[in-house]
């Protein structure tokens, strides 16, 4: 069993990038959520995760009494996320660029972007089942949370 605070400070790290590689995920497909229903249940989804991670974070800093045991599973279960998050992260960074372009540019990279969606439906499905793991994950160390 490892110690409660280091545990509990590892578990907020994981959190973090949750957060930071879900908010990510909604902010770039909110711009395409009039195209298809599946990019709207992946933009839900990502924001039902975010919210979650959001809760946990919050639960985890504020009951620093908690069981040391429990703490070390929801550590386990959070490890697990963490290998979801990265897959999640990887695709991420591949629709991700650097932003600092003029608003003309922006607005032809978007258009750009819109015209190859077709090609990208596989990215989504990768996308989904990573979110799904993840996802199914969070529960378990929510469900701790709450013993």
């Amino acid at each position: 069993m490892g110690e409660p605070f280091s545990a509990a400070g590892s578990a907020v790290g994981i959190i973090s990038l949750g957060l930071t590689v879900c908010g990510s995920i909604i902010s770039y497909y909110q711009a395409y959520k009039g195209q298809d229903d599946e990019i709207f249940r992946i933009t839900r989804r990502a924001k039902e995760l975010h919210d979650t991670l959001a809760l946990l974070q919050r639960q985890l800093q504020d009951h620093i009494s908690l069981n040391p045991v429990i703490i070390d599973q929801i550590q386990v279960c959070l490890l697990s996320c963490k290998n979801s998050i990265a897959d999640v992260d990887a695709i991420v960074k591949r629709f991700s660029k650097p932003q600092d372009d003029s608003k003309f540019i922006s607005q032809v990279r978007r258009r750009k972007q819109k015209g190859l969606f077709p090609f990208k439906r596989d990215t989504l499905r990768d996308l989904n089942i990573s979110l799904s793991l993840f996802q199914t994950n969070l529960s378990t160390a929510v469900q701790l949370l709450h013993m």
